[in-house]
């Protein structure tokens, strides 16, 4: 577990250069073209969600777009209009369509990394909600990148607050107290991190960066509380 509080692996996620990028949740379900999320600034568009069912990789609704040939056909168009643009494949979210059971890894990497690859993705984002066990993840992580080190990838972590005998500090969690995602972010698996500051209730972080407990369900929506993270974050976790 990554237990920055305590020091020792303080620092550990490093960004070069990230203040141009504005990155967007793309829903499969609904009806924004590309072309308007591009309109409104967005760089990074992250298609959410396609599936892995054991080994089969599949994208089952394109938003606007009638088919999966059309949705690849605005993801080129795009490309070409704005070579800056970039498109990453998100497996995960809240309703989980990351399902691979006793699937060999490896095998579900590849065809992860292919499958994106083929519809002219530029990258994986592993946005999982379940608890998969931190050797599968960083397996699951470097492997995708051994099938294909050109592709994107990067993960959606949600935060929550750790006890660890009395003391309190902030980690990256699957779901619950899950810290599956530590020793793929400890070695340097991913090229960038969306970090979920909301969705965990039960803490709240306040503005001098100590950790409080409060079972106030609107305490992760409000303004304060997405401030006070994210500066506890960026003091914490980034160099």
């Amino acid at each position: 577990m990554i237990n920055l509080s305590k020091g020792q692996n303080k620092k550990i996620v490093h960004f070069s250069s990230f203040a141009n990028l504005h990155v967007g949740y793309w829903e499969t379900w609904g009806d924004v073209t590309f072309d308007q999320a591009m309109d409104n600034n967005y760089n990074v568009i992250v298609v959410a969600f396609a599936s892995v069912t054991n080994t089969e990789i599949s994208l089952d609704e394109y938003g606007p777009y009638d088919t999966l040939s059309d949705l690849e056909d605005a993801i080129n168009n795009a490309k070409s209009n704005n070579p800056n643009i970039r498109f990453l494949l998100s497996f995960g979210g809240a309703n989980n369509t990351y399902s691979p059971g006793n699937s060999d890894i490896t095998a579900v990497a590849k065809n992860m990394a292919s499958y994106a690859s083929s519809l002219g993705f530029d990258g994986i984002d592993l946005d999982l909600e379940i608890a998969v066990g931190e050797d599968i993840l960083y397996q699951l992580a470097t492997e995708i990148k051994d099938a294909n080190s050109s592709l994107l990838l990067t993960a959606a972590p949600q935060v929550n607050a750790i006890n660890d005998n009395g003391e309190i500090y902030v980690a990256f969690v699957t779901t619950g107290y899950n810290s599956d995602y530590d020793e793929a972010i400890r070695e340097g698996c991913f090229d960038y991190i969306f970090i979920q500051c909301y969705n965990n209730n039960g803490f709240g972080v306040n503005s001098d960066g100590t950790i409080t407990w409060n079972d106030d369900a609107d305490m992760q929506g409000n303004v304060d509380f997405i401030y006070n993270i994210y500066n506890y974050i960026v003091n914490n976790y980034i160099d």
